[in-house]
């Protein structure tokens, strides 16, 4: 993985190097080219200046040849050309050429420029090739004048070798800094790689162990970028999948513990009645005690099937305007059987007909947990109250009781699974430990809440908050 992101990396910078390089060298020669052309033909333009006067002070006698001769090659030193003077006029200008030409392009140039000469104007050509000197010049042509008639003409040859020579230095410049940006890029790509692969392989190896079931220490965090981030939300999913496998061990255990309990005890007593311990005047009233351990078993089952609908998101709800006083009130009827010769009050507390949008079917189930839990829990002579009201623009189910309470410690964990309040094993106090959880479950899905609370005078409240709408 590093050596394919290395690569990755280095391809583009080496790719984006290189355009750079090309371009740059492309521009620095196009404009010190034009830089040394504008040079040139300034430096050309004034030698030509200087050998026309030459000339002019040789035509008038005030020096001699060998003056002139001698002014010409300090003139052509100094502009670094060869300086050609001709003197000609149209009748003998095919002439002059035919002793100059070889019938190529460059010389049917070299007439047209001779006869541009004559006519009083400059001729200038950035790279022409010479056949005299065979090689490629820059050609600058001036018209050799004596006052103001035109004798000829003075041409000017500045090879290009200097030219080409710094261009090619440059270039070799501009090759040497790129060669040197790559190496020093390469260590910069060798060290940044390795920074950003060092997290991820730590992740990988994390992702390893935890598809193996093993558990794995944190990836260190050692910057706020990008990478330092996703190690921090890796972290993060890591704990939650620690949590998640701790609640899964936990949730497997108490099922095999809620479903091994009446299991054991259906198993007892059949053997008893198979052994013959059990005399056959008791086999109805074991028959009978067998039955609620089916009867358990067969809430818990259902219970364990709606919790994990309700968390698979596969449950979904069927909302319609529900009166909940009157839900409320038919909930409480049904469970009034659950009193049998209990002297207990089961009231109801509501007035105007309140209504919300919910499923009726799950908010009966939410009801029936919490009137059933504080039937259960509130000694005879108490009493348990349900209450419908509005507060703005929630609705409010408030199901109190007189019962034992639940102590302050125990509340912030009522809800959670298979927890119990009472661990004493009492039978009349049984039950799964799931029916609080799928109540907040079921509130949550209706986008509501649910809280609980220690009542002064004793007792528990429990309240449900629903949004009307």
């Amino acid at each position: 993985m590093g050596k394919s992101l290395f690569r990755k990396l280095f391809l583009v910078y080496a790719g984006v190097l290189t355009a750079v390089v090309v371009v740059l060298s492309l521009i620095l020669s196009v404009l010190y080219t034009n830089r040394m052309y504008e040079e040139k033909r300034q430096s050309l333009s004034s030698a030509g200046t200087m050998a026309n006067r030459a000339m002019g002070e040789y035509l008038d006698g005030l020096i001699g040849k060998d003056r002139l001769s001698q002014n010409m090659d300090m003139i052509g030193y100094i502009a670094d050309a060869r300086i050609y003077a001709i003197r000609y006029n149209e009748e003998n200008l095919a002439e002059i050429a035919a002793q100059l030409a070889d019938e190529s392009q460059a010389d049917e140039e070299l007439m047209t420029d001779m006869s541009a000469l004559l006519g009083g104007e400059q001729v200038f050509h950035t790279r022409a090739y010479s056949a005299k000197l065979d090689t490629d010049v820059v050609l600058a042509g001036f018209p050799m004048t004596q006052g103001n008639e035109i004798l000829g003409g003075i041409l000017m040859y500045a090879p290009l070798d200097r030219v080409t020579r710094d261009v090619l230095q440059m270039n070799y410049v501009v090759l040497g800094i790129a060669i040197g940006a790559l190496l020093v890029g390469t260590l910069f790509l060798l060290q940044l790689t390795g920074k950003i692969l060092q997290p991820i392989r730590d992740m990988q190896l994390a992702a390893v162990r935890l598809a193996s079931g093993e558990s794995a220490a944190p990836i260190p965090i050692h910057s706020l970028d990008e990478i330092g981030r996703l190690a921090k939300a890796f972290n993060h999913m890591q704990e939650q999948l620690m949590k998640t496998e701790e609640v899964r061990r936990g949730f497997i255990a108490n099922v095999s513990h809620e479903l091994r309990t009446p299991l054991t005890s259906i198993r007892g007593f059949l053997q008893g009645m198979i052994d013959g311990v059990i005399r056959q005047e008791a086999v109805r009233e074991h028959l009978l005690l067998m039955m609620d351990e089916v009867m358990r078993l067969n809430k818990l089952t259902g219970e364990i099937l709606d919790l994990a609908k309700l968390q698979s998101g596969t449950l979904l709800l069927m909302k319609e305007r529900t009166d909940l006083r009157l839900l409320v009130m038919e909930t409480v009827a049904s469970l009034k059987g659950l009193l049998g010769e209990r002297f207990l009050q089961l009231e109801v507390e509501a007035g105007e007909p309140v209504f919300a949008y919910v499923d009726p079917d799950r908010m009966r189930q939410v009801l029936v947990n919490l009137v059933g839990n504080a039937v259960k829990f509130t000694p005879d002579g108490g009493r348990v109250g349900v209450s419908v009201s509005r507060d703005g623009s929630e609705v409010l189910l408030d199901v109190h009781d007189t019962g034992i309470g639940i102590p302050e410690a125990e509340l912030p964990l009522i809800f959670d699974k298979f927890h119990r309040v009472d661990k004493s094993g009492n039978p009349a106090y049984g039950g799964s430990g799931l029916g609080l959880n799928i109540a907040r479950t079921v509130v949550e899905l209706h986008r509501g809440w649910i809280t609980a609370r220690r009542l002064p005078e004793g007792g528990t409240a429990f309240t449900v908050g629903l949004p009307e709408n």
